[in-house]
């Protein structure tokens, strides 16, 4: 994935990238994937989390929340 507009890589280790209303963080597990240095945490309705969370622990360490 080619992250457009924005260098992910410049942001200091830790840094926290929150994506509001990310659903079950598609965009963001591919971003955590080339960008291990950041903290994610995504952030949508009960449902969707509860989604996210079975498909985040299969593939990246992504937090996904209310």
């Amino acid at each position: 994935m080619q992250s457009v507009g924005f260098d992910w890589a410049s942001l200091p280790a830790g840094s926290k990238v929150i994506d509001v209303g990310g659903g079950i963080g598609n965009l963001t597990m591919e971003l955590a994937k080339v960008h291990k240095h950041l903290h994610y945490i995504v952030q949508d309705r009960p449902g969707t989390v509860e989604e996210g969370k079975s498909v985040s622990i299969a593939t990246v360490s992504v937090d996904i929340v209310l």
